[in-house]
């Protein structure tokens, strides 16, 4: 990691390592423009949380409307820790992107 602070500079690690994104080599953080990266990462953060935020509402809505609003916030809930954990697991991560390469030629 040293190294890598030296060639890049301690900003553009610090800012990789709060990126989102797969990790990228060093290298690559050299070649583009901390400006540009940046940029890059603050569009592509917002349109992706103001799209989750969209189809979530969607969904909420629809679910409050057939469920009541404390029994939709309970599924909202149950349902992200259900992700988290299905993600984060191993056995069920290696699973679901078996599946997802199997599907996607």
């Amino acid at each position: 990691m040293d190294k890598a602070v030296r060639d890049v500079g301690g900003t553009a690690c610090l800012a990789d390592a709060a990126a989102g994104h797969a990790r990228c080599p060093p290298r690559r953080l050299r070649q583009a423009a901390f400006k540009k990266l940046l940029l890059v990462e603050g569009l592509g953060k917002t349109a992706y949380y103001t799209l989750g935020a969209v189809v979530g509402g969607f969904f909420f809505t629809g679910l409050t409307n057939v469920l009541g609003r404390f029994s939709a916030s309970a599924v909202m809930v149950a349902g992200s820790v259900a992700f988290c954990v299905l993600v984060t697991w191993r056995r069920s991560r290696d699973a679901i992107f078996g599946w997802a390469e199997r599907l996607i030629p």
